[in-house]
């Protein structure tokens, strides 16, 4: 629950559904492009100070620093109000296991279960579809495995002697200089 104040004055709650809150950061995201597309905000800008406006009425402002980022005008709260205004939710993402398997870093749908059943995020609920993704391609790459390399006996009595390298690529984004490839050396001896 966010209580916005205007001019000095506290204004009526205003609650943001779906949102991850973490009340020990010190620095929140707001997702002001979702709140202009999705959900009939307005947001004006001026000097320092943006306006959000909805339903031609200014719900909250945000005081812009000299660092060009934008700090919310007024405290959150965890005491619920009979008069709520809701600027809903900031993720365009179903709310499924899958969903918090990316956000806890690719953590295992048991753990995730276990967080569920002991309630160990607020909001989080228990009404999660826990049928995980067939095709986690980041939990893939980090198991697969490759074939030791034979050993060797060869020893080297000094540098460059002996060099292994490897050609990485292609990368699914170029690099700055236009790049797909890159190569490592890497001296045996030193």
């Amino acid at each position: 629950m966010f209580v916005p104040e205007l001019e000095g004055k506290r204004e009526q709650p205003i609650e943001f559904s779906n949102v991850l809150h973490v009340p020990d950061l010190h620095s929140n995201l707001l997702p002001v492009l979702y709140l202009t597309r999705n959900k009939l905000f307005s947001v004006i800008i001026l000097e320092t100070v943006m306006s959000f406006i909805h339903s031609k009425a200014i719900l909250f402002t945000a005081q812009v620093n000299s660092l060009n980022c934008a700090y919310l005008e007024g405290i959150t709260s965890s005491s619920a109000s009979p008069i709520i205004n809701s600027a809903l939710t900031s993720s365009t993402l179903p709310m499924d296991a899958s969903l918090w398997h990316r956000r806890l870093c690719h953590h295992h749908y048991r753990g995730i279960e276990c967080i569920m059943s002991q309630q160990l995020i607020s909001g989080l609920g228990n009404s999660l579809k826990l049928t995980p993704d067939p095709i986690c391609e980041p939990c893939l790459s980090g198991k697969m495995h490759t074939n030791p390399f034979p050993h060797s006996e060869s020893q080297t009595s000094c540098p460059l002697e002996l060099v292994h390298s490897d050609l990485h690529g292609p990368l699914p984004v170029r690099t700055h200089s236009g790049y797909h490839y890159w190569v490592s050396f890497i001296d045996h001896y030193t």
